[in-house]
């Protein structure tokens, strides 16, 4: 009976191997649950919930506080420089002076109803009042807040009669014209076009690439085809430039080929082929009228193109 009690309850040494693994393995599996697992399934209690929403709620607070005391802040000091600084914007003032005006017989209204700022408008009122004379266009540029811009644009018309030194009346009802250089647009370089006012050096040298392409101007109007000629610097400086259409360079509608009229920015491409298609047709154009016939043109394209067209 011994040996055999002894032989059912002797454990090999692989046999008490696995009873330790399986031991510690239990061990894990009760310490997870004791101790990792109520982490995860933890619930926060109402009390605690209650104190969370609390601190929310006051953090929202201070933050909308803090918002709106930076907006009165903020409004306050906009009055503040809105009243004691004067800031106009350029691109609201619109100068109307067209015609000959002496800036002398000038009064408030006038130049604010001619488009100066009403702070301009009673700085050069209150300097004419106070005895200030306008002599020469120039001195309007000493008159303070006068911009370069503004100035620009009304020196082609001030005229300014003859003052007498001893008096303050005028000696002669004449007005003295206003004196510049007159530019001829097809022969003028990029010096000559710059000195004209508002017409940088950027705009010169596109005024002159666009004369050669189309071998010339014609008409004044014809700038404004020109890419970034504004209507403003067209207006100032049409008393001072001059067009001589004896300088344009004209094209052999019945010899040019596709090459060289497809280059006039009048014609291009498209409307080269046309021509040159109609032509091998039905012969040589003979006048503009014709060129209708080729359906590249309409009444106001050939309007445009005639004057650079020769019929040979």
């Amino acid at each position: 009976m011994k040996k055999i009690l002894k032989e059912y309850l002797t454990f090999s040494k692989q046999d008490r191997n696995a009873i330790l693994f399986l031991a510690a393995l239990i061990g894990i599996v009760i310490g997870v649950k004791i101790f990792v697992v109520p982490l995860f399934n933890h619930s926060p209690s109402k009390a605690e919930l209650a104190k969370q929403d609390s601190l929310a709620a006051k953090l929202s607070a201070e933050i909308n506080e803090q918002k709106q005391s930076n907006y009165y802040a903020k409004s306050e000091q906009n009055e503040e420089s809105s009243a004691d600084v004067f800031i106009p914007k350029s691109n609201e003032i619109n100068i109307q002076i067209h015609q000959p005006f002496n800036p002398n017989e000038y009064r408030f209204e006038d130049w604010k109803n001619a488009g100066f700022p009403e702070k301009f408008a009673k700085t050069i009122a209150n300097y004419l009042a106070k005895g200030g004379k306008i002599r020469k266009p120039e001195d309007l540029k000493k008159v303070y807040g006068m911009k370069d811009e503004w100035y620009q644009k009304i020196e082609p018309f001030v005229s300014i009669p003859e003052l007498k030194k001893e008096n303050n009346y005028s000696t002669s009802s004449s007005f003295s014209k206003p004196k510049f250089s007159i530019v001829e647009l097809n022969t003028a370089d990029s010096a000559a076009l710059e000195a004209l006012p508002l017409i940088g050096g950027k705009t010169a040298i596109k005024i002159i690439k666009y004369r050669n392409l189309i071998g010339g101007f014609v008409s004044l109007n014809q700038l404004k085809e020109v890419w970034g000629f504004k209507d403003s610097m067209l207006m100032v400086n049409e008393k001072r430039i001059a067009i001589d259409a004896s300088k344009i360079s004209k094209i052999n509608i019945n010899a040019a080929g596709v090459e060289q009229l497809k280059k006039h920015p009048y014609i291009k491409f498209n409307k080269a082929k046309l021509l040159i298609a109609f032509r091998e047709q039905h012969g040589k154009y003979h006048t503009a009228d014709e060129l209708k016939n080729s359906k590249a043109f309409t009444d106001e394209d050939i309007k445009k193109i005639e004057p650079y067209l020769i019929f040979e």
